[in-house]
């Protein structure tokens, strides 16, 4: 646990922020980060011998604000991430009844002019009617089919590859000024507030900032 408001931290302040990890979060810290405070020095510590999760990794419509926030670039991104755009979500035996819904993240399932969902839940619980509470993205996943109208506008969340996702951001991050260090954390020294004041890796080296 870093400092929490360091005393007279802004982006004229030379000093010195160390990010703990490499994965997917620490990478969109910095960069985030660096957009606030654009002359600060900003230290990635990362280790090749834990590397990351690896998963299938998809996000969320948040991601559009760290896009703009940080300047990235849609078309760029899509093909150095094999991006795929995402309009829904399919639900597999969440109540362990083996059945599945499709919930959609799109907005082409509005149910009335007044965009009341409230309202159509209330008819959904009270009616002996099957309504779907997807329309638009469940007829399209079922019949297995793609929306192609204006489709890199339809939706502002995506599905990733992991691995392609983390080396583009970690990209962003050198060619921003950010140093990416390879080491394994290993321990911490504490002050006398319980703040963290510096990390040592496996070798035995130190690693101090005025936030980490």
């Amino acid at each position: 646990m870093g400092k929490r408001n360091p005393a007279g931290f802004n982006e004229y302040t030379e000093r010195k922020i160390i990010i703990l990890g490499g994965g997917t979060a620490g990478l969109i810290t910095a960069l985030m980060t660096r957009q606030k405070y654009p002359k600060t020095e900003i230290v990635i510590i990362k280790s090749e011998e834990i590397g990351i999760i690896g998963v299938g990794e998809g996000s969320t419509e948040h991601w559009r604000n760290f896009m703009d926030y940080c300047g990235l670039i849609k078309n760029e991104m899509i093909p150095k991430t094999d991006a795929t755009i995402k309009i829904g979500i399919v639900v597999s035996n969440w109540n362990g009844d083996g059945k599945e819904y499709a919930h959609s993240v799109i907005s082409q399932h509005n149910f009335s002019a007044l965009s009341r969902l409230d309202l159509f839940k209330a008819l959904h619980i009270n009616s002996s009617k099957k309504f779907k509470t997807s329309p638009f993205f469940e007829e399209i996943y079922y019949k297995n089919l793609v929306p192609i109208d204006n489709n890199l506008q339809i939706s502002n969340q995506f599905h990733f590859d992991t691995f392609k996702l983390n080396q583009y951001l970690l990209n962003l991050c050198e060619l921003r000024g950010i140093k990416i260090v390879n080491a394994t954390i290993v321990d911490s020294e504490l002050d006398e507030d319980g703040n963290v004041k510096s990390v040592k890796d496996s070798t035995g080296k130190s690693y101090h900032a005025e936030f980490l």
